[in-house]
């Protein structure tokens, strides 16, 4: 301690403190945010902390590597100098700046997902344009900005003083060496042995977070995007094997018993073939708890909630994941979730088994419609690799957008644009699947003014409002148009408002409405069926009466011998949900984990291991990612009978 006192490194110690205090200041702004969720007993409070602290210091020493740098390489008659003094000042305060700029960052991330950073975040500092736009329309930033600027100058006024005067510290080159050395050895003891993923204290999730780093979780979620599976996750041996014994069923079995690498099923029919166009609606972040019939006593959503009773509603549908890229990979690609980030964003996710090629080959238009900008989270570029016309922000003219957002236009506008597109596939003579994708139940949650009772930018009430509103409007103008006797309107939700939870795996979290209306063609009827969005492509091509080949792993919830569970995970956690209430977790590293969760009141309770459904989990969510991983996902053509890969075919 001595030496950190009598030499520059008195500096160092300086910048040290500051981030740790910063830490804990954080972190105790997080415990009472979510007091009510966290494990509070002596012995967890302790262990969030104590082991909070671990990754504190720990995330200091990476985040001050650079400082070090410098601290190192000053020559001893420079750093001497007055104006160094003011310079290490100047340092110290947009270090300061960078703490309290990272604190509210990580507490407005807190208050949206419950969680520290994670690939979210990571997601987010690609897409600068639509976030930080975003936060300028629901914040006061200028006001923000000058207040954390006051708060840094006023600490810099305090500490500033300790900072400038270390400069007349003499350290010589040995000491700064040695110093450094030991500094260095740290950082690769950390790297390699000291991975947030292998650490959980607890099994209350809040308490686990909380026990994390912000900054230490952004950088390892950025590093570890994409998970070995057999490296993070328990595995079972003969898994793919395991897996189609798993998926075979009467309606959809696999067409090779040979080649176990080889996933196509044949998927049959009982209904006639109908040529009925199809508008799929996937509402940004429309979770089941908005609606009447799942105890909202709100009425925020009476257009909707007037539809079910004229439609085919499903009681227990759940989302795959917890962003809308993974809802779209689920509906699009019939795939539960793989480790890691979405196959939307990885590399190699062209020409995939996808509903878009199976109605392409049975003579539909295919459109993937959205409010904003498409390049974000490469929504686009997926689509129009996977059997898909694109239409986005770009493609509207300014005289047909009345309000937008830095997401994207209202759900009105781009609804108007789903008509007159739809008006343009009819006239072609060709029936058309649209997958819609809106943006206005999502913050900042502003929106045309006058329309619903609950003022634009005042939260999520009104933007769901709003967004119901929007969906009355839709139908009611479809209504009149010649094609509607011919169309089914699918309406769901990409995924939940939120996901946070006391379990690595929150099951209400997940559930979303998922509503089939087409008058003439459908009778009213509630389906309780245990069921995920990998289900709904093989239930859509059903309905159309398609029977076709493919590697999907859903199945039509339609079908007599549909097997009763859903898919819901996110980048690192992959759990399965049975009709029973069985939800089996399997999560980074090595671990698994089994619940009971009572699908009415979603009370959840940890039960012991039923060795079959984790074989099955294993089984199904490991033979994903490898297939996947080694090309195998890849769409096939049909000649002659023959199932043969597209390269071959191009050969």
């Amino acid at each position: 301690m001595r030496f950190l006192t009598n030499t520059r490194y008195r500096m160092f110690l300086f910048f040290f403190l500051t981030f740790i205090i910063f830490s804990l200041l954080t972190r105790i702004t997080f415990f009472v945010y979510s007091f009510n969720n966290v494990s509070k007993s002596i012995t967890d409070i302790l262990t969030i902390f104590l082991t909070g602290s671990l990754y504190d210091i720990l995330t200091s020493i990476y985040y001050l590597a650079p400082f070090m740098l410098l601290l190192l390489i000053v020559p001893e008659w420079l750093y001497k100098k007055k104006f160094s003094g003011i310079i290490f000042t100047i340092i110290y305060l947009g270090y300061t700046f960078s703490l309290i700029f990272n604190m509210i960052a990580e507490y407005l991330f807190w208050q949206e997902f419950q969680v520290r950073y994670n690939f979210i975040a990571v997601d987010y500092l690609v897409y600068t344009q639509e976030v930080i736009g975003n936060i300028k329309e629901s914040y006061n930033m200028p006001l923000i900005y000058t207040g954390m600027f006051i708060a840094a100058l006023s600490i810099t006024a305090f500490v500033g003083r300790f900072i400038y005067r270390s400069h007349s510290l003499s350290t010589t080159l040995r000491q700064r060496g040695t110093f450094s050395a030991v500094y260095i050895l740290i950082i690769i003891l950390g790297i390699l042995f000291i991975d947030s993923t292998d650490i959980r204290t607890s099994n209350n999730e809040y308490n686990n977070e909380l026990a994390e780093n912000g900054i230490y979780q952004l950088f390892h979620s950025f590093r570890i995007n994409m998970l070995d599976f057999n490296k993070y996750y328990v595995t079972e041996e003969n898994a793919l094997n395991k897996a189609k014994e798993y998926l075979s069923s009467d309606t959809a079995g696999f067409i090779s018993t040979d080649d176990k690498t080889d996933f196509t099923r044949y998927f049959k029919t009982e209904n006639r073939k109908r040529r009925l166009n199809v508008i799929l609606i996937t509402i940004e972040s429309f979770s089941g708890d908005f609606i009447k019939r799942f105890g909202n006593d709100k009425d925020l959503t009476p257009n909707y909630d007037s539809l079910i009773s004229k439609g085919v509603f499903f009681d227990r549908f759940f989302a795959t994941g917890t962003r809308t890229v993974r809802g779209m990979e689920a509906i699009t690609l019939s795939i539960p979730p793989t480790p890691g980030r979405s196959i939307v964003k990885r590399p190699e996710n062209e020409d995939l088994e996808s509903i878009g090629f199976i109605l392409k080959e049975n003579g539909y238009k295919n459109k993937f419609l959205y409010a904003g900008h498409g390049y974000f989270d490469n929504m686009n570029y997926f689509y129009a690799h996977n059997g898909f016309d694109i239409f986005d922000r770009m493609d509207m003219e300014d005289k047909d957008v009345t309000f937008s957002n830095i997401l994207g236009v209202c759900d009105e506008d781009l609804y108007n644009q789903v008509l007159n597109q739809a008006d343009l596939s009819y006239r072609s003579g060709s029936p058309f699947y649209f997958h819609v994708m809106t943006t206005s139940n999502h913050r900042p949650y502003t929106y045309p003014e006058g329309k619903v009772d609950i003022p634009s930018g005042t939260g999520r009430d009104g933007a769901v409002k709003y967004t119901d509103y929007a969906i009355g409007q839709l139908i009611k103008k479809a209504s009149e148009k010649d094609w509607m006797k011919d169309t089914v309107f699918i309406i769901t939700a990409d995924h939940c408002a939120s996901s946070a939870g006391k379990t690595r795996l929150n099951t209400e979290k997940y559930h979303i409405p998922l509503l089939f209306y087409s008058p003439g063609n459908l009778n009213p009827a509630i389906i309780d069926k245990v069921c995920s969005q990998v289900d709904l492509a093989p239930t859509i091509l059903d309905l159309l009466g398609i029977e076709y080949k493919a590697k999907f792993y859903g199945q039509s919830i339609f079908s007599k011998d549909f097997p009763e569970r859903a898919f819901i995970g996110n980048y690192q956690n992959l759990g399965l949900l049975d009709k029973s209430g069985i939800l089996s977790i399997i999560s980074p590293v090595k671990k698994k984990e089994m619940f009971y969760v009572n699908l009415n009141t979603w009370k959840t309770e940890a039960t012991d291991t039923r060795k079959k459904l984790l074989e099955e989990n294993i089984s199904i969510y490991q033979s994903a990612d490898y297939l996947f991983k080694h090309g195998l996902y890849k769409k096939t053509y049909r000649n002659k009978g023959k199932d043969i890969n597209e390269k071959t075919a191009q050969i």
